[in-house]
Formats: structure tokens, C-alpha cells, sequence
């Protein structure tokens, strides 16, 4: 909206989102900011904003002749237009009110200044601060120090006390935010060969329905347990980088067991506890970096900021950093305690690096791995997958055992060119592919037909039942005496009645979570 007849009213079309101001509009705009009209003002701020770097000279020149509240209004404005658009011009305008003669414009000038790193700001912060005698611009200047400093401010804000309890609380978050940023420079990473000393109890996890499936990909050496939809227990005694001999687990974690108490104190009490810190450096090379994670209860500011204060207290070497974290301390609440898991986030995942190439609606690979797993191996198959996607089931059936032949096909040729890059990535390079139709193709001699088909939720809008009942019968058809259909079934029943009919007999099948809907892996043997 930028239409000005005479009666055009600038604090009128400054409310309007739509409006877009533009250099002759911000000495108008100052002029509106003497006002307590929190609404305008944000309009107002906003709109500056959008006006960015051109905003800048106007209002270093008007400052000095505005009064308050606009004074602090336009501190603000320097801080936002300097955030989204860096002007070296405004850090030094922001230090040149940190002494200004009124309170809100001193106070806004220290927390924007919190938005520019720099030796410069540094300086002018700590300079404010051995002469700042009001608590409450103390615990600004501790906030905006905390955001930016470095050795300098952390010597300061150390050597610092105080009996108010909101700035030292400020205090500690200040340190923790310096002590994270500082070791960032400091390598981090996971050991994948490291064994531990003694037998260790890992929590693996899984689509939900496949934990079986997982489970058997653990000897009896791993003493595997199934703890309950989507949670297989196994025990780890060699390398780390062994738990990756299962193909249908997405993550797993180091547990730490049961620990009793509620809420911060028991997080603390596991994560600063002699048997985390072994763990953390039988496998951790350089900086222990850890972020928290509660599982079903949101971010936790409060908490994090208070686990990570008594942590840091109890094990300064441990460093709660969320923004470049080597670890993730997964934390499940109950009424009587928490469990924690310690998931090695830089631990490299060898198995799916083949998957260099993606098409929507591709399969995840641990769904592929289990199918390729109910199908088990055969020397002699012909395996034929009719929606091959990106490849992923020819791949995991591939490197499941011997076969004689892959064959892929799908409608889309992009399908086609993913599943050839990431077939060859994985070192198979004898698979045939190509156009073709599901519903019509004749392949001869197949003894597997293994596939994750389009289920409409996934892939595209509309039925495929009937596309997938006819599918069946065609599949069934293909397949010679002895063959198995290995694939997932949006409609279970409707699927096990048509390949009935055809001649093929259910011998597994198990519900699946397929990310907010139910699928059903099936195999069917024909007769």
C-alpha cells in the first residue's frame, strides 16, 4: 500500500503490513516514535527495519535532537537493522549511548550490542561494566557479554558477586554461552573403534512393528531384548562402530540406566556421574560437547540452563553446547525417575552412504533393510523391483546375499537415473533397469518381488487400491512356483484376499509405522 493523495496518513499506513516505506519516510517515522503506543511502535520498528541501511544516516542525525521514549525506540531500530543487514556504522553509534543520559536508551544500547561480536564492543561492554553500579543494567551487560565475549569478559563475570539471584543466575548462563564458544575451535569426534572396558547396554531404536526384525540382527552374543514398540536392548562389547551390523535400526543411544528423582537434579545426578564421564571419554577424541534432549516435553529452556549450570559445576570438562554437539543426552521421564541415553551424534553412519540420490516418496533404507530381511536370500533369485524408487530395496537385498539377477523398473525415468546412481555408489553394478509399468510388464523367471509401492498418503493424491489389488494379481503371475511377494501394504485385508485368489499364501506379516499412518509388511509364497 503506497498510494499518497492528500490524504495520505503516514501513522496511518504504517499500521498496514502491506505498506512499504522508503528513505522519505523515516524522519516521519522518528517523528511518530514519541509516543507510548506499543502497538505503533512496533509498527513503527518494523517498518524501519524494512527501510534498512538507508534508515541508518537519518536517524544519526536526528538522534541527538529526539527526546525519550524515541531515543530508546531508535536504539532499537539500530539494533534490528544491524542484525539483518551489518553496518559497521551502528556498533559505533550503540557504544556512543551507552552512557546517554537517559536510562531506557543506555539499557537498549547494551542489549543490542550483544548482536555484534567484536574486540571493539567487547571492550565497550566490559568498560560498562567495572563502572555500572544499577543491577538491572548489570544483568544487560552480563546477558549481551554472555552472547559475545570471550577470555576477557569470562575473567570478568567470573570474578564477580553478587546477592542478587537473577543476575547470578545471568552469570552462570553467561559463562556457560563464553565456555561453549570458546572451545568451539577445539576438535571433536567420536571413536568408532574404542571397545569399552566392560559390556555396555545400548538401547537401539526402530520403526515401530520391526523391532523382531531388529532383534534377530543381534547374535546371541548381544544379548538382545525387545523393550517395547520401537526399543530393542543389546549389549555391546567390542567396537562401536559394530552396533551398524543392523541394517533396520535409525539411532541408538548408551544407556545410562535408571536413576531416581525428578527433573533437573536427576539429569545432573546421571550426566555428572562417574559412569557417564567413562563412557564419554572411552569414546569421545578432544572437547566433550553434549546438548539435551527431553523426549516428550519441548525444549526446557529453564531446565537445560540448570542441568548444564550444576554439570559444568561438578564436570567442567563437560560442555553443554546445542549448537555443535558430539553428544545427545536423551532424557525419558517417569513419575519415579529419568532414563538417559547418550547418542553419539558424530558418529559417522557407514550403512546408507550409497544413497546419494533421492526421489519423493523414496523408501527410508531400514524399511528396505527389513523387507530384504523377511525375504531372505537366495542363491539362485531373480529379484524384481517394480516400483524401484531410488533403489533402495535392490540395494539392501544386494547386500543382504547372493543372488543370480536385480531388476527395477518404475514409470518415472528420474526414478530410473536415482536408482542407477545409487546402485552403482553401493557397488552394484550388474542390476537391470528401465521404464516400465507394474501392471503390465512380463518378467520372466522371477523368484522375488520385493517393494515398497506408492500408498497415496506417501506419494501422490487419490486411490491406489485398486491400483495395488491389480497389482497383486499381476505380480502373482510373474512370480514361479516357490517365488515370494515381499512388500508393504497400505490395505492388509484387501491385499491378502486378492493374492489369495491368486495363488499365494501369507506367511508374515507385521504392522508397521510408516511415519503417522499404518503399512503392513507382507510375504506371500506362491503355491
Amino acid at each position: 500500500m503506497n498510494r499518497r493523495g492528500p490524504d495520505f496518513s503516514l501513522a496511518d499506513a504504517v499500521r498496514d503490513s502491506s505498506f512499504t516505506p522508503g528513505a522519505r519516510d523515516v524522519d516521519g517515522l522518528i517523528r511518530l516514535l514519541e509516543t507510548d503506543d506499543e502497538t505503533l511502535v512496533k509498527a513503527i520498528l518494523n517498518a524501519l527495519n524494512r527501510v534498512g541501511p538507508a534508515a541508518v544516516p537519518v536517524i544519526a542525525a536526528r538522534f541527538p535532537l529526539t527526546r525519550r521514549p524515541a531515543r530508546g525506540h531508535l536504539v532499537k531500530a539500530l539494533g534490528r537493522i544491524g542484525q539483518s543487514l551489518p553496518d559497521p556504522r551502528i556498533p559505533e553509534m550503540l557504544v556512543s549511548m551507552l552512557y546517554d543520559e537517559d536510562l531506557k536508551t543506555r539499557r537498549n544500547a547494551i542489549i543490542a550490542l550483544g548482536r555484534f561480536p567484536g574486540p571493539a564492543v567487547e571492550n565497550a561492554l566490559l568498560e560498562k561494566w567495572r563502572r555500572e553500579d544499577r543491577v538491572d543494567h548489570r544483568r544487560s551487560i552480563a546477558a549481551s557479554l554472555g552472547r559475545i565475549g570471550g577470555d576477557a569478559a569470562r575473567k570478568a563475570l567470573d570474578g564477580f558477586k553478587t546477592d542478587d539471584a537473577e543476575l547470578n543466575r545471568i552469570l552462570g548462563q553467561a559463562r556457560l554461552m563464553i565456555s561453549r564458544r570458546m572451545t568451539r575451535g577445539e576438535a571433536s569426534s567420536i571413536s568408532d573403534g574404542a571397545a569399552p572396558k566392560s559390556p555396555v547396554r545400548l538401547i537401539t531404536h526402530c520403526r515401530a512393528g520391526i523391532e523382531k526384525i531388529l532383534s534377530d540382527e543381534f547374535d546371541g552374543a548381544w544379548s538382545p531384548k525387545i523393550l517395547g514398540p520401537g526399543r530393542v536392548e543389546v549389549t555391546l562389547r567390542g567396537a562401536l562402530k559394530t552396533v551398524f551390523r543392523a541394517r533396520t535400526m535409525e539411532t541408538f543411544g548408551i544407556s545410562l540406566g535408571f536413576v531416581k528423582g525428578r527433573g533437573a537434579d536427576a539429569v545432573v545426578e546421571a550426566l555428572s556421574g562417574g559412569e557417564a564421564l567413562n563412557l564419554f571419554k572411552t569414546w569421545t577424541r578432544g572437547a566433550i560437547r553434549y546438548r539435551l534432549e527431553w523426549t516428550r516435553s519441548g525444549h526446557r529452556r529453564s531446565d537445560v540452563w540448570k542441568c548444564a549450570k550444576s554439570v559444568s559445576e561438578r564436570r567442567p570438562e563437560l560442555i553443554n553446547d546445542p549448537a555443535d554437539s558430539t553428544w545427545e543426552a536423551v532424557i525419558r521421564e517417569s513419575k519415579d525417575g529419568v532414563q538417559i541415553e547418550l547418542r553419539p551424534k558424530k558418529l559417522p553412519d557407514p550403512r546408507f552412504a550409497y544413497r546419494l540420490k533421492y526421489v519423493y516418496a523414496s523408501s527410508h533404507p531400514t524399511l528396505s533393510a527389513a523387507l530384504a530381511r523377511v525375504a531372505g536370500v537366495r542363491q539362485d533369485d531373480v529379484v524384481w523391483d517394480p516400483f524401484v524408487g531410488s533403489g533402495t530395496e535392490l540395494a539392501e537385498r544386494a547386500i543382504a546375499g547372493p543372488y543370480r539377477e536385480l531388476r527395477g523398473t518404475d514409470t518415472d525415468p528420474r526414478a530410473i537415473d536415482a536408482a542407477k546412481q545409487n546402485l552403482k555408489a553401493a557397488g552394484i553394478g550388474n542390476a537391470a533397469l528401465g521404464v516400465g509399468d507394474a501392471l503390465t510388464l512380463r518378467v520372466p523367471g522371477v523368484t522375488l518381488v520385493i517393494t515398497n509401492p506408492p500408498m497415496g498418503r506417501r506419494s501422490r493424491p487419490g486411490d491406489v487400491g485398486p491400483l495395488l489389488k491389480r497389482f497383486v494379481k499381476h505380480a502373482a503371475g510373474q512370480l514361479v512356483t516357490g517365488g515370494r511377494l515381499v512388500w508393504i501394504s497400505p490395505a492388509p485385508e484387501d491385499h491378502a484376499e486378492e493374492a489369495r485368489h491368486a495363488g499365494l499364501t501369507l506367511n508374515y506379516r507385521q504392522d508397521v509405522d510408516m511415519g503417522g499412518f499404518r503399512g503392513q509388511i507382507q510375504r506371500y509364497d506362491k503355491r
